[in-house]
């Protein structure tokens, strides 16, 4: 369990007396709950970085959870700043993300859930259709065209894959052209039918 809570650890506990009040794990055992050097570097990141984003406590939690390189449980004082760095660059980009699409608080979890690993392939494919409000197909049409995988692993980049392709997307979107449009001009690819010319 790795609820952490303020506990009395003295032998006679006083009402409002925080002289020996600790951080502990909320385990019933007293032998077994002390915190351990990751679990207080671990902690004082996440308070900083709360305190720095300015999100609720909650999406603090999320974008940690699903953006970190390395799953919390098996990080170590040796690698936490490592770690703790890509974690950053990775937010950084997020938000860059979330601020030229201008997404509204409360969509931005149903963009992060793109990150999340448990999440099949195809799923995220149809999320991120429905979130740029474009077709699955154009989708992936657009994919092709640009040569960029809008999922590749790489959101700590200087220049990310999902921020190439979503800059691609509205350059399309602020055009007279469309998805369909280039993949017939450049591919010769009509799948509507409706761009081929009638034959004589």
């Amino acid at each position: 369990m790795s609820l952490i809570t303020l506990s009395d650890v003295s032998a006679e506990p006083v009402e409002c007396d925080f002289a020996q009040v600790e951080l502990r794990y909320a385990l019933p055992k007293p032998d077994e709950n002390r915190l351990d050097e990751i679990a207080y570097l671990r902690l004082l990141r996440f308070i900083r970085l709360w305190r720095k984003l300015g999100h609720s406590i909650e999406l603090t939690d999320e974008l940690v959870t699903t953006l970190i390189p390395t799953p919390a449980a098996d990080l170590e004082p040796g690698t936490i700043d490592a770690a703790f760095a890509t974690l950053l660059d990775r937010i950084a980009n997020f938000q860059l993300l979330m601020t030229t699409l201008e997404v509204a608080k409360k969509k931005v979890p149903d963009w992060l859930s793109l990150w999340d690993a448990d999440t099949p392939a195809t799923v995220k494919h149809d999320w991120l259709a429905g979130l740029l409000r474009i077709g699955t197909v154009d989708l992936a049409h657009l994919a092709e065209l640009t040569g960029i995988d809008p999922f590749a692993d790489d959101l700590e980049a200087d220049d990310p894959s999902m921020l190439r392709f979503v800059s691609a997307q509205r350059a399309i979107k602020a055009s007279r052209l469309k998805v369909a449009d280039l993949d017939y001009l450049l591919r010769h690819q009509d799948t509507s039918g409706k761009l081929t010319p009638p034959e004589p």
